[in-house]
């Protein structure tokens, strides 16, 4: 048994491999060395060549392509990613060109194009020609097309079929993996055949599923198609411009003969005709094995279908639809029902080849005969829904129960609270998240790419058109509103694509607009491939300066790390990104076309490159922000847009640190004003994490059952994107491969790689019960691995949890949506996710870990989740595996990093057997507490921060409080609390001599220290102290080791601290912190003897107010402006409570 791995090594002997673990996309990457070792055999000197443009469902379909270099280099294969589809396809035409000329090198050569459903729609133009034109009678064209058709990852919910039907090319829909391969064998069989272009059909399902195929089996039933047999020469390639010739011979010879092929090379396959002939049921491709699904949910097996009366046909051909199976199968049948994908294909084409038979039935299938809706061709269909229209259909009562019954779990879509759901995000790191932002009052239009989440992150930016058009829709526009100027964003892949061009008719139409060329040097949006061309960014300048384009800026994270060319640095002007600002502010004053190049490399990319040449004598540099200076302002997520700033609760309330295993290193993070940023770089420490063996203690434990999957065993992981979610199920797949059981798992992403909910559905069965599709129906799943709550009350993973035989193991964590969200709202959400999905099952099924704790407390690294949730549930007898095949499957799948999630699952089983045990953490920053110890804390912190007058001062004036105050009363025991609290808050404001005494003895930089090898370099990075505060445009510095005695200096000088001598006391915001303290302490003492007469939660709320006081400088200057309005506010209306009741 083999993997994609080990297959694509194994030296071309395909027959000999009978299983093998691999997925849709891969058998594309195999369908060119089959087809050569096919010709090989036949005595064909062939070639093969493959070309066309990435998108989802076939995103990563190149890089597959890219990794099957070398084999394909033995076997003549080439391939090349094109600019665009079109030209990809015009190519691929050439490639049929080969006996035109007089001397070809080859027999001919087998092409194969690829591209996503809008990439089909922009290349019909290129596919009619080559198609009209011809094939070679020994090479063939294969047209593998992706459609999205719920737009998961897609600008349209697309169906290529009537695209490709438009320009006469056959379409072949496969259901299974096997057919992916054989129909792609076939496609290219029948295209030398007949001289025509022959599409493939592709979808999430089919591109996304991991399953065993026996190659050996394809072989055989492929080598049937040979030997090929004499060819047409009228039909294939020739030399001559003959327009109207080449429509007829298409029309009347071409297809015609297409569908005698398939009738001796039959595609279409009856699964059951039986002898009592009460429904005739028809599908194709995905909505095939939907419809099998279908069929299970109302308790049919393919072994029933006998007894119900129920025909069942499969067609292969969506295009054209073999006349002599559907006239053989829709025999005696009184009714036929068509399920189908989207738009009626095959429907209207059955109508057509019945209506002329004297006996036909009645067929139902977007509408009953009689104009009623049956099946939506606007939406994606499900097993549920296709269960309850048959059931319908079929009236019946029973079986139509049980079906609407699953059908109602979908209808917890539109019951799941819409604000507990993920939205994707930029990456950590993402230089859009900067870019793409606007100056006051301007609008953007937003593209193709991961740019294009600006559309719904950015209220002023519009939804994206076309691939090419990026700005023409401002030239129809312009003229009709009074905006002047608008901006477009347009990604380096879009620029090389097509964009180009539109920068042309920009230029040409005279509009004011401002072109920014996102450079990020990869197409990240599909995994990280290079953009075509290589371009450079001088190169880029000179091309839009030779469009017509008035003035051209370029913008980088640093100047004096970033080369231009010397003819460009004199014609161009370079800001850094902290003044993108200014850059655009001066650019959407010109008149006409202009461009801002924003240069910076993919974040996500930087992280692979990283991973690949990381080795110990790696620099690495860090970046950690010290809690105890930290005022949690946010300031440093608002500069960044960073998702790995994450808030983390202390006991002076929540902070923000960095989650050092998400970090992408691009630092901007450091430009928030904010003195509490540490730098470290040197050489990693080799084994920086926890040193416990856990594989040891994790040996001692009795192995669990596990769970009986005679009836199957189905799973669903619900997670963020990056965080492991697909290899988790690819780990239990290659497990269960492993072990001789059959498999299959399918992913479920859309724009999840960018902080997205993600899933994967895994199904494990004995051979035969090898299950039906790999989508886990409504209702049906087994277990549940919450690895993200959001992610899992997502309709995606709800929908399939049974409330009494669903067991969900569950982290109870909401990785960060927005880094700009409040953390009280993040934690809100969280526990409502945790609560809502608590209540779809039972709660002997629910299984609560919390995993993150665990990754960050053992690892400090998140990415250890997902190992130690299925070490826990395989402890609980959960899982339908083994320790070893897991375990083999974890080193199989993760590389470099096998011995952390190895670790990582045996700690998940230590943890389910509470051989370890979590210690206490902080309490909850509002819970009650005795007054007395907290004013104890207090006075201790305020003894440290200045002296023994300082700290006493508190203490006289909190037993005034407390004296006033009736502690039998909760509300004035919490104003008590509350006035403690922000009395602390206040009163150790953080001037220069408390930072430096926070950073000279910075915990958390002592842990991130750890985790390098001795020597790494610490700076510190600070803005020097100057009397305008309010200035945010100031520059941080960054400190070296000789900062740290000054520190010391600093720290012994507090004694100065508000006194004529204090060299910092006479700046604005420290004469108006001691305001702030002197005007908190009258407030209360004004307050104290009132407290019987107003209300009390107003002077909880006057209280509680200075907490919201936070940051530095200008940041600082801001909350309060806000305090002192809301002081304003409440103080009014303490004044009219108290007159009330008096």
């Amino acid at each position: 048994m083999l993997n994609w791995k080990d297959l694509i090594k194994s030296d071309n002997q395909f027959d000999l491999v009978d299983q093998c673990l691999i997925s849709g996309t891969q058998c594309l990457a195999l369908l060119p060395l089959l087809q050569r070792q096919l010709d090989k055999e036949a005595g064909l000197n062939t070639r093969g060549y493959i070309s066309g443009y990435r998108g989802s469902p076939l995103g990563g379909v190149d890089f597959l392509f890219e990794g099957s270099s070398d084999s394909y280099q033995k076997e003549g294969i080439t391939f090349h990613s094109a600019i665009n589809e079109d030209l990809a396809a015009t190519a691929i035409w050439g490639t049929q060109q080969t006996h035109s000329f007089p001397t070809p090198k080859v027999d001919g050569v087998f092409a194969l194009w690829y591209g996503k459903g809008p990439g089909v729609d922009r290349s019909c133009d290129a596919i009619r020609h080559g198609n009209q034109a011809g094939t070679n009678r020994n090479g063939g064209v294969l047209v593998v097309f992706g459609d999205d058709h719920p737009g998961k990852s897609s600008t349209t919910a697309h169906q290529s079929e009537p695209s490709l039907m438009a320009v006469d090319v056959p379409i072949l829909s496969p259901s299974t993996l096997e057919e992916i391969l054989y129909f792609g064998l076939l496609g290219w069989h029948l295209s030398r055949q007949t001289g025509l272009w022959v599409g493939l059909k592709m979808t999430n399902e089919s591109s996304e599923l991991l399953g065993v195929v026996s190659i050996k089996k394809v072989m055989a039933r492929a080598r049937r198609l040979f030997p090929e047999g004499d060819t047409n020469p009228e039909l294939s390639n020739r030399w001559g411009f003959t327009p109207q010739l080449d429509n007829s011979l298409i029309e009347n010879k071409k297809l015609p003969l297409f569908q005698q092929l398939l009738a001796s090379s039959p595609i279409d396959e009856i699964i059951h005709m039986p002898d009592r002939r009460t429904l005739g049921i028809v599908s194709t491709g995905k909505a095939y094995l939907d419809t099998l699904d279908a069929l299970a949910l109302m308790g049919i097996s393919l072994d029933d279908l006998e007894n119900w009366g129920l025909g069942l046909l499969k067609i292969g051909s969506v295009f054209p639809v073999e006349e002599d199976s559907i006239t053989e199968f829709a025999k005696e049948f009184d009714e036929l029902v068509i399920i189908e994908e989207k738009k009626p294909i095959i429907e209207n084409q059955i109508k057509s080849i019945l209506y002329q038979q004297a006996s036909r039935p009645r067929i139902t299938g977007k509408y009953t005969p009689e104009k009623e809706r049956f099946l939506p061709s606007d939406v994606q269909l499900d097993a549920a829904l296709i269960a309850s229209r048959l059931c319908r259909i079929l009236s019946i009562g029973k079986l139509a129960n049980t079906a609407n019954h699953n059908e109602t779990a979908t209808t917890k879509i539109s019951i799941t609270p819409p604000e507990l759901g993920r939205v994707p995000f930029f990456c950590s790191g993402c230089p859009h998240s900067r870019s793409t932002r606007l100056p006051d009052d301007s609008f953007g239009l937003s593209g193709i790419g991961c740019h294009g989440m600006a559309a719904y992150i950015h209220q002023r930016t519009f939804p994206p058109t076309h691939m090419g058009g990026e700005g023409a829709n401002w030239i129809g526009l312009a003229p009709y509103v009074e905006t002047e100027h608008i901006f477009q964003n347009l990604g380096d892949g879009t620029y090389t694509h097509s964009g180009l061009l539109a920068i042309r008719a920009a230029v040409a139409a005279g509009v004011n607009i401002t072109y920014k060329i996102l450079f990020n040097g990869a197409v990240a949006m599909t995994g990280g491939q290079p953009v075509e061309g290589a371009f450079s960014v001088s190169d880029i300048v000179r091309q839009v300066a030779a469009e017509g384009v008035r003035e051209t800026i370029v913008v980088v994270p640093s100047r004096r790390d970033f080369a231009l060319d010397d003819d460009i640095l004199k014609t161009t002007t370079v800001y850094e990104r902290s003044e993108l600002d200014i850059a655009q502010n001066r650019l959407r004053k010109v008149k006409g076309v202009s461009a801002l190049i924003f240069a910076q490399e993919c974040a996500a990319e930087l992280r692979r490159k990283r991973k690949k040449t990381d080795n110990n004598a790696t620099l690495h540099k860090r970046l950690v922000i010290d809690s105890a200076v930290c005022e949690g302002c946010g300031d440093c997520a608002s500069k960044s847009k960073c998702l790995s700033i994450v808030p983390t609760a202390t006991e002076e309330g929540i902070k923000r640190k960095i989650d050092q295993s998400s970090c992408n290193m691009d630092f901007s993070c450091i430009e928030g004003f904010c003195p509490s940023f540490i730098s470290i770089e040197g050489k990693a420490r080799a084994n920086a994490s926890s040193s416990y063996d856990f594989e040891k203690d994790a040996s001692e434990l009795p192995r669990p059952t596990g769970t009986d999957i005679s009836s199957g065993w189905q799973a669903i992981i619900a997670g963020v994107g990056g965080g492991g979610s697909i290899t988790f199920g690819q780990i239990l797949s290659t497990a269960a491969f492993l072990e001789g059981k059959q498999t299959q798992t399918f992913n479920m992403t859309g724009l999840a790689q960018k902080s997205g909910a993600v899933y994967s559905h895994i199904k494990i069965g004995t051979p035969e019960k090898a299950g039906n599709s790999a989508r886990i129906q409504s209702g049906c799943a087994d277990m549940v691995f919450a690895c993200d709550v959001s992610a899992a009350v997502g309709a995606e993973c709800v929908s399939t949890i049974d409330k009494h035989n669903t067991s969900v193991v569950v982290n109870p964590f909401l990785a960060l949506i927005n880094p700009e969200q409040p953390p009280q709202k993040a934690n809100s959400t969280q526990n409502k996710a945790t609560a809502f999905l608590s209540e779809q099952c039972h709660e002997n099924k629910w299984f609560g870990i919390e995993a993150r704790y665990w990754a960050d407390e053992l690892f400090k690294n998140h990415l250890a989740v997902n190992m130690i949730m299925l070490g826990f549930a395989f402890q609980k007898g959960l899982i339908p595996l083994g320790n070893n095949a897991i375990l083999a499957a974890i080193k199989n799948h993760t590389g470099r990093s096998a011995n952390l999630n190895t670790s990582a699952f045996h700690a998940g089983r230590l943890i389910a057997a509470g051989s370890i045990k979590r210690v206490q953490g902080l309490k909850a920053a509002e819970e009650e507490m005795d007054p007395g110890s907290l004013a104890s804390g207090v006075h201790k912190k305020l003894l440290t921060f200045q002296d023994q007058r300082y700290a006493d001062s508190f203490s006289e004036f909190f037993g005034q409080v407390m004296k006033a105050s009736d502690m039998s009363n909760s509300h004035h025991r919490q104003f008590a609390i509350t006035v403690a609290k922000s009395y602390l808050k206040l009163f150790t404001y953080k001037d220069e001599y408390e930072v430096a005494r926070l950073l000279s003895q910075s915990q958390d930089l002592r842990e991130v220290l750890d985790r390098f090898e001795p020597g790494a370099k610490v700076r510190f990075h600070l803005v020097p102290p100057v009397s305008n505060f309010a200035n945010s445009s100031r520059t941080k510095i960054a400190f070296g080791p000789w900062i740290r005695p000054l520190f010391s200096i600093l720290k012994a000088l507090k004694f100065l601290r508000g006194s004529i001598w204090d060299p910092f006391g006479y700046t604005k915001e420290r004469r108006q912190e001691r305001h702030l303290c002197r005007q908190f302490r009258d407030d209360i003492l004004a307050l104290l003897p009132t407290l019987g007469s107003i209300n009390m939660h107003q002077a909880i709320s006057l209280a509680r107010a200075p907490q919201k006081i936070r940051g530095f400088g200008h940041v600082k200057e801001k909350s309060i402006s806000a305090y002192r309005e809301e002081r304003k506010e409440l103080l009014l209306q303490l004044t009219v409570s108290r007159e009330q009741k008096s």
